[in-house]
Order: C-alpha cells, then sequence, then structure tokens
C-alpha cells in the first residue's frame, strides 16, 4: 500500500491488529499468512481496538485463522468516507464487509470494477461448503445473492424470521388508552380519536410525534396505499408513491392533524433527544419508532412510575378489518455482507474463505448469534440463552454493549437467530409490538432491497432523483403544514414528470425485471 493511502487510512481509521500490522502496509514482498479484514458492518464498542473485542478472540480459537481486522467507525459519514478511501486506492484488504447494493452499479459494478470477485467457482469447489448447504436448505434467499448474471458476490447477513426484521412501528402510551377506557387504534379515523382524547383529555400538547426522517417510513401514508419512494402497485408494475393520489390524500389528512394540533408542531425537525424527551414527560402519547431504542428505552427511563405503560399497535388501515399494505419489513438481506477482494493473494484465499464459511457452520452460527459457551450463552431446554453476564453485566455494560463485544448478533456475514431478537426484546411489549407490526403485506408491494441499477442507469438515475427528492422533501412540508395549498398537486406532479421522474420509473421497471428473471 503505496505511503499516500496508507497515510489517509489513518487518519480516517485507526486500524487495529489481532497480529500485527496491516500486511498490505508492510514493504516486505513475503506473502503473509494474515488474512486483511475491513469490519465495515459496525462491531465492537465503537473503539478501533480490535484486540480489546471478545468475538475477534473467540474466532481466532474457533477457526486457528490468524486474521488482521481493521475496524471501520461507528459513524456512518466516517464509514462512508473510509470506504471510499480503500476504493480510491486500489489496494484492498482481503476481504472487505460492505453493503454492495449501495456501490455504483452495485454488486456487479464492484466485480467489473475489479473491487471483489465472484464467489462461483469457489462454491462449486467445494471451498464454501456450509454456505452452500445454507442456500440448498434456503432457496427463498439464494436469489436475492446473486447479481442479475448469476453471480454469488458476498457471504451475506441475513435475517431469517419475519421477527428479526421489523424494527419501528406506532406505539402508543397504553396507560393513557386504559385510563380513557380507549381501544388500541386500527384505523385512521380511531387514531384521530385517540390523539384528540390525548390532547383534550391528558394535556398532551404534541399527541403524535414521529422523527423527521421516519417519515419515510410510510406508517400514516401506508393506509393510503403508498410509500415515501417506488412501490409495485396491485398491476405488479412499478410506481412512484409520492405522485399517487394516495400520496395526495395522506397530505390532506395530515394537514388536518396539523391544523388541529394533533402532530407535533415542529413535525419537520424532530430528533432523537426530542422524541425521547416528548414520550417520558406527557407531552406526546403516541410515535412512530423502534421496540428497542424507543419502546425499551422509554419504558426503561420511566420504570419509578408504576402506571407508565406503551403498547405496539399496527399499522393503520382506512376500513375495519382491512390488512395493513405497507409497514417497514426489512428484507432477509439488503445488499450487506463479507466479500473477497480482487487484492487477496492466492496464497491467502483458501483461509479468506475458511474464516467467511464458518459462519454459516452451526458452531459459527452460534459463536457470531451468542457469543462462547460457556461464557456469553448456555443451551437451556436445547435453545442458546444468553447468560447474566451478557444480559445483567456485573460490571454495569448494558446488553446492547456486550453483544457488541461478545457477539456479531447485530449484524455481519452470517444468518441471524431469531432467539437472539426473542432475548433482546425481552419485554413483553416489545414482543407483542413487533408480532403486531409484521401484520403487513409489505413484501407483496415493496421492491426487493437489493434490485442492481446497471453503472449507465445510477447516473442517469442519480441525477434524476437528487432533484425529486428535494422537491418532494420540500413540497411535503408545505403541504402538511399548509404554506402551499394543495391545490397546487398538478403542478407538482408536472414538475416531478419534467424532472424525468417517469425515466426513473422506466430504470426501476426494468431493475425489477432483471431481478425477477435471476
Amino acid at each position: 500500500m503505496n505511503s499516500k493511502i496508507k497515510k489517509a487510512l489513518c487518519v480516517a481509521v485507526a486500524g487495529a491488529s489481532l497480529v500485527g500490522a496491516l500486511s498490505g502496509c508492510s514493504n516486505s514482498k513475503e506473502v503473509s499468512n494474515v488474512v486483511t479484514y475491513w469490519a465495515g458492518i459496525p462491531m465492537g464498542d465503537g473503539s478501533s481496538d480490535a484486540e480489546s473485542i471478545p468475538f475477534v478472540q473467540y474466532l481466532h480459537e474457533a477457526t486457528g485463522i490468524d486474521v488482521d481486522f481493521t475496524i471501520a467507525s461507528s459513524d456512518g459519514g466516517q464509514r462512508t468516507e473510509q470506504f471510499n478511501i480503500l476504493i480510491a486506492s486500489n489496494e484492498y484488504p482481503d476481504i472487505m464487509e460492505s453493503n454492495w447494493a449501495g456501490f455504483k452499479g452495485g454488486a456487479q459494478g464492484a466485480i467489473d470494477q475489479k473491487v471483489i470477485v465472484p464467489l462461483n467457482q469457489y462454491m462449486d469447489e467445494g471451498k464454501l461448503p456450509n454456505f452452500v448447504k445454507y442456500l440448498e436448505e434456503h432457496p427463498e434467499i439464494d436469489k436475492l445473492l446473486k447479481t442479475d448474471s448469476g453471480e454469488y458476490y458476498t457471504i451475506p447477513f441475513i435475517r431469517e424470521d419475519d421477527k428479526s426484521r421489523m424494527f419501528n412501528g406506532p406505539i402508543l402510551r397504553k396507560d393513557w388508552l386504559d385510563e380513557l377506557g380507549l381501544e388500541v387504534p386500527e384505523t385512521i379515523d380511531e387514531w384521530e380519536n385517540v390523539l384528540a382524547q390525548f390532547k383534550e383529555k391528558k394535556g398532551a400538547t404534541a399527541p403524535l410525534t414521529i422523527l423527521s426522517n421516519f417519515w419515510d417510513v410510510g406508517a400514516f401514508m401506508g393506509a393510503y396505499g403508498v410509500k415515501n419512494g417506488f412501490i409495485l402497485d396491485d398491476s405488479g408494475k412499478v410506481v412512484y408513491g409520492p405522485m399517487q393520489d394516495g400520496y395526495k390524500e395522506f397530505l390532506i389528512k395530515m394537514n388536518d392533524w396539523y391544523k388541529k394540533g394533533l402532530l407535533d408542531n415542529g413535525f419537520a425537525q424532530i430528533d432523537g433527544n426530542m422524541l425521547n424527551s416528548q414520550m417520558t414527560s406527557g407531552k406526546s402519547g403516541a410515535a412512530v419508532f423502534s421496540a428497542g431504542g424507543g419502546m425499551g428505552k422509554w419504558l426503561g427511563a420511566m420504570s419509578d412510575d408504576p402506571t407508565y405503560d406503551l403498547v405496539g399497535a399496527k399499522f393503520p388501515v382506512l376500513n375495519k378489518g382491512d390488512r395493513p399494505r405497507f409497514g417497514t419489513k426489512a428484507s432477509a438481506f439488503d445488499g450487506s455482507g463479507a466479500s473477497i477482494t480482487t487484492s487477496c493473494p492466492e496464497e491467502r484465499i483458501d483461509s479468506a474463505l475458511k474464516l467467511l464459511d464458518y459462519a454459516y457452520s452451526d458452531e459459527g452460527r452460534n459463536l457470531f448469534n451468542f457469543g462462547k459457551e460457556g461464557v456469553d450463552y448456555t443451551m437451556v431446554d436445547g435453545k442458546p440463552t444468553y447468560t447474566d453476564y451478557v444480559t445483567n453485566n456485573p460490571d454495569g455494560k448494558t446488553m446492547s454493549e456486550m453483544l457488541a463485544l461478545e457477539t456479531r448478533a447485530t449484524g455481519g456475514p452470517f444468518a441471524q437467530s431469531v432467539r437472539y431478537t426473542e432475548q433482546f426484546l425481552g419485554l413483553p411489549q416489545q414482543s407483542a409490538a413487533v408480532d403486531n407490526w409484521r401484520d403487513t403485506d409489505d413484501e407483496k408491494y415493496s421492491l426487493p432491497a437489493v434490485m442492481a441499477l446497471t453503472q449507465e442507469e445510477s447516473d442517469e438515475y442519480t441525477r434524476i432523483m437528487t432533484n425529486a427528492n428535494t422537491l418532494k422533501g420540500e413540497k411535503f412540508v408545505k403541504y402538511i403544514q399548509g404554506t402551499e395549498s394543495i391545490d397546487t398537486w398538478d403542478s407538482y406532479i408536472d414538475e416531478l414528470k419534467n424532472m424525468g421522474i417517469e425515466r426513473a420509473i422506466e430504470i426501476e421497471q426494468a431493475a425489477y425485471e432483471r431481478f425477477l428473471s435471476r
């Protein structure tokens, strides 16, 4: 690695080694047996010191493979900068973790640009036996893991179970509902009544509070058959949600709620700290957020108040008994995983493959999900169960902190077990919320996360959507606040068309059809 790139990486990433300095930075011409690994999916406690992460030690003990880990920043912006420096260097670690769906041209672009190598040959040669066995047992996953040309490119992070793919949804003050004799709302009209009573009878100054970047979740616009991006219509064709009639109806309703004081009047600028304050101070009685960082945090913060309680509601619908069309279900595979790069020398290929394949063995699956047996988990009634060392750490570390150090349960090149989810969301309110949130037709109407645009399509698409997203965001705020009349809707649609939105729809449709043909 040349000194300029090395210096840039050392500034951007305080790399840490399990067994010595990054072999790619050595001036020696001897080929080291140390596999170099860029952990682009966050791991550890935010430190760049791999030696301080017990999981790294456990992995070495289990595989016998010497690995030099460079830990990427936990900050998304810094991590992207670090990734871009690596790509620009043309000198890569042997293994890189990334979401290749976000690479220009997708995973195929990364292959064509000689960043990563296809895995097909190694799979055919029997060098990834556990991974191949997994795909044979999960044919529904197999299609997601290939490029349009049929090339496997990564050892993936898989969320197998629906319960592990649900993070966010509507949350309400259950104690308020009970006190007011109200049922958990299901329809938009029922929601309006609940929010109005929260305002009038509980003094909520912002009955419903939603993070400014959480409107894309589509919790309420889903009732009108749309989301804040490209979706599939009833015929299976790609359409752009923010130009559908249902989106207009949603905006009209939100403007009505805004005028009635049912929405937080700062809805366009709500951050996490504001949301936490609103939901624990009595200013808000409803939100759209996560079971862990929202519901779990708020219940914990209010544990001294025996009356405080929360409930996760199903995603709203217009008509009683309808099934929600959209929710927040993540894809089983979103493009994230660990790939072999073109810089990996032939002498280390087998070790790199063995390391990655280990995560798909039974033993590896347990290590990645639960840590070291006898330390982090034990088998109880045949199920891996976290020990008190993880769930009630004597040094005061939270369960999240312990999992980040002892496991890779939240992300990495492995198949995530639902047992992690069940134990992490240990409160009955959390488990019930996730069960409610997953009752949707999300998969039927949402586009696959791993659809890939060609490099040419990507350039054109980016130009169009940069402008379209800016316009959409501006109109979203203005229409809800009422600073612009919804009567300008037709001109808004014309503006989108002039920006090329119909061409963007064509590009999405072509990518979707290629995906279906895999």
